[in-house]
């Protein structure tokens, strides 16, 4: 952007700002999700996780996805909004499990 361009000591300070409130924008929005799945659900239920570890390279498609979905996956704050569920979930008395990704669409369904 021109502001990157800038170089100058007041376009870094605005980009710090802009990129701060961004940040809390996206903080606020992992917790907001967090919390509507957990209203949904009652103590003693189960929440469970795919082992998300290299999503970003596994998703990638070795560069055949287009560049909008690539960008979308690199903002996606999949971690944060996982540690939000699982902190929520343990105040709530909620389970948390993890399972290997593989075949979980041939068991779910």
């Amino acid at each position: 952007s021109k502001l990157q361009a800038k170089g100058t000591k007041s376009s870094r300070r605005h980009l710090r700002k802009l990129f701060g409130r961004l940040r809390r924008f996206r903080e606020n929005c992992d917790r907001i999700v967090a919390k509507i799945l957990l209203n949904k659900l009652e103590p003693g239920d189960t929440v469970v996780f795919e082992r998300l570890t290299d999503i970003r390279e596994r998703c990638g498609n070795k560069g055949k996805a287009r560049k909008k979905h690539r960008a979308n996956m690199g903002r996606w704050s999949f971690k944060r909004l996982e540690n939000a569920i699982c902190y929520g979930a343990q105040l709530c008395g909620i389970y948390v499990e993890y399972v290997d990704p593989a075949y979980t669409s041939q068991r779910c369904s």
